[in-house]
């Protein structure tokens, strides 16, 4: 039965998923915003500011050739300045970014989850599974108790009655 649920539940989260994807609730995406620096307004920065942040992110990027290649950045355009602008919004396309810090996080979250897409289905049909079952086993903990008190309210009703008998049984003593 349970087994039955459980591939219900994989069949029904899996149209679900491709026809709606995952969605990541704003109170995680709060909480993860708020382990962040806020990003700064480009009001309140000077171009000087803006241009030594920018490089701070061009170094963290060499530093890093995983992300390069998560984004599918050429590393010969980091070093041109000509082509930076058009990293940064490569990037920022690529992850999603509209203007807001959570807004970034949520489409990193997003893009590193896409992959994984397919996996989600039967991960959460397994754990359906293992719920069910684990339920089950623990109902079955009380079923000794249920056929008592079944039994000692129809005992107590009259419906039934036990009968205790004598018989002559002969026992083989070494």
């Amino acid at each position: 039965m349970a087994l039955v649920i459980a591939i219900l539940y994989f069949l029904s989260a899996g149209q679900i998923v491709q026809e709606k994807g995952v969605k990541i609730f704003d109170p995680l995406i709060d909480s993860t915003n708020s382990l962040f620096n806020p990003l700064p307004d480009s009001q309140t920065t000077t171009p000087e500011q803006s241009k030594a942040k920018i490089q701070a992110e061009i170094d963290k990027l060499k530093n890093n050739p995983e992300l390069i290649k998560l984004y599918g950045i050429d590393p010969k355009t980091l070093s041109d300045p000509g082509q930076v602008n058009a990293v940064i919004n490569r990037v920022q396309e690529k992850i999603g970014v509209n203007s807001s810090q959570a807004d970034l996080i949520k489409g990193l979250a997003h893009s590193m989850i896409q992959p994984y897409l397919g996996f989600v289905a039967p991960i959460l049909a397994i754990l359906t599974f293992f719920a069910i079952t684990s339920s089950v086993s623990l109902l079955s903990l009380l079923l000794p108790v249920l056929l008592w008190a079944t039994f000692s309210l129809l005992k107590s009703t009259g419906f039934i009655k036990f009968e205790t008998e004598m018989r002559e049984v002969k026992k083989l003593v070494v």
